[in-house]
């Protein structure tokens, strides 16, 4: 399934877009060695817009996780995994409401 090239990656089919969007892509700019030479990195362009990026993908992390080995009642399991996905989290946060009283 490998198709033309774009330096080492390779078109690869059944990822949401087809090789006339690859080739599209993919196509060498219309630009020249002198216009190549002025390009300046994206964040030297935009340096608020990275701080800002950056700044929300670390606030966006979860507090660090512990794993442990908890045993409990298989009702009480079933009732956090009713509630489909998620159930991981929000036993947890039953657990921060239980301590914080």
């Amino acid at each position: 399934m490998k198709g033309p090239t774009l330096g080492a990656r390779v078109f690869v089919e059944g990822r949401g877009y087809d090789q006339a969007d690859w080739d599209t892509v993919s196509a060498d700019p219309d630009c020249s060695p002198d216009e190549w030479s002025d390009a300046k990195p994206f964040a030297e362009m935009f340096p608020d817009l990275v701080a800002s990026a950056r700044h929300n993908a670390v606030a966006a992390v979860e507090p660090a996780l512990t794993r442990v080995s908890l045993q409990v009642s298989a009702d009480v399991l079933a009732r956090f995994k009713a509630g489909g996905p998620g159930w991981q989290a929000r036993m947890g946060e039953a657990l921060r409401k239980a301590v914080s009283l």
